[in-house]
């Protein structure tokens, strides 16, 4: 029987805090520098800096959000205070080209919108915040096409897809552009034409990934479960804001759903190890190279970390699939099996040597996913 809910959210909230930088947090002593090995950056400690990326970092997927959603999952103020705080000192960031300046490099996956939707309703927006949600709006318009070039030599991923049109979704609910929606739809029908009617948006690991080891340039085609939950993320909240793109966004996520089920999106862990035979793991990237060599691709027991946010996913899928009139019995199947790994994953992630976090959020980015993974499967749950 798979674990409820809740269960998952009290296991995710011990994550939580060490999400928070409370590293002390479950009983443990965490001082940088001591302990063999020594607790700092290789085992999650980070601050607010540039050095060595660790200003950037923790900030992929959205961190001030996930405060949010930790907020509006259990009613804690001690996570609306987190927001506001993380909020403030991103939205601080944002360059007069639209990009947070920690990381630069004209890198538009780390432009959110959503932050400054919620700080609006929250009633914690300022006007000079509010100018740089519109560069943020400028700069993912600059750099990420309604129309994908396949034959460019350009990567293409469904996490680019993802915050793209999370961006115009979010820019939409913050000042109610019109065009925004135009965008939308055009991001849309940008993940049905790399679907090209297989249901999954099929490209080589070479554009998705920047190429394999050692300078390679492999063609076999793959899809990332992890990544497009992202882009699910913010589908599922457009089909909610615009119900006449519910239809198919719904087919979409159905869809999807069908090729991870048929093609290798899931697996027994005992392929990473016999430790976790009988634990099905979602794939980091499906596709023909499950089980070859290249990069990412193969069987590795850190997959498991993103059996939450893959839960997710799934769960929109079977909402989807009831919208449309369609059997779930398959992804109801999937979805326990990705919410019992889940919480084998958080034992495995619990550590034991006390001088570091107990638990164990590595690379900081982590809790970010984790945590806008449980706000969807609470989001697309019918309890």
């Amino acid at each position: 029987m798979s674990p409820s809910n809740a269960a998952l959210l009290a296991s995710l909230l011990d994550f939580a805090q060490i999400w928070k930088r409370n590293w002390n947090h479950g009983g443990h002593t965490c001082v940088v520098g001591v302990g063999t090995p020594p607790f700092g950056e290789s085992y999650g400690y980070w601050e607010r800096s540039t050095v060595n990326g660790q200003g950037y970092e923790p900030h992929l997927f959205d961190r001030p959000t996930c405060g949010m959603r930790l907020y509006q999952l259990t009613n804690d103020l001690q996570w609306r205070s987190q927001f506001v705080d993380d909020f403030a000192w991103y939205a601080s960031k944002i360059g007069a080209d639209g990009v947070f300046t920690p990381k630069g490099a004209n890198d538009t996956k780390y432009g959110y919108i959503t932050p400054f939707v919620l700080a609006q309703a929250a009633g914690v927006l300022t006007n000079e915040q509010r100018a740089a949600a519109d560069r943020i709006n400028g700069g993912w318009l600059a750099d990420w096409p309604n129309v994908a070039n396949l034959a460019g030599g350009a990567l293409w991923t469904e996490r680019e897809m993802a915050f793209s049109l999370e961006a115009t979704l979010g820019y939409y609910e913050l000042t109610a552009n019109a065009s925004s929606l135009i965008r939308a739809q055009a991001l849309l029908d940008q993940w049905d034409t790399v679907c090209a009617g297989r249901g999954a948006p099929l490209v080589s690991y070479t554009k998705h990934e920047g190429g394999g080891p050692g300078g390679t340039q492999p063609t076999d085609l793959c899809t990332s479960p992890w990544m497009a939950a992202l882009y699910f993320q913010a589908a599922r909240r457009l089909a909610e804001d615009v119900p006449g793109m519910a239809p198919q966004i719904n087919a979409q996520a159905s869809a999807y759903f069908d090729w991870l089920d048929a093609n290798g999106g899931f697996y027994d862990g005992a392929a990473a190890h016999p430790e976790w035979t009988g634990v099905i793991f979602p794939a980091y990237l499906a596709g023909l190279w499950l089980n070859g060599p290249i990069g990412d691709a193969g069987p590795d027991e850190a997959h498991m970390g993103h059996a939450l946010d893959v839960a997710g996913m799934v769960a929109f899928a079977i909402k989807s699939k009831k919208a449309l009139g369609l059997q779930t019995n398959r992804a109801d199947f999937r979805l326990a099996q990705m919410k019992s790994t889940a919480a084998r994953s958080f034992l495995h992630y619990t550590r034991e040597a006390n001088w570091l976090p107990k638990y164990r959020v590595n690379p900081a980015r982590m809790g970010n996913w984790l945590i806008r993974g449980m706000y969807e499967l609470v989001a697309n749950s019918d309890a």
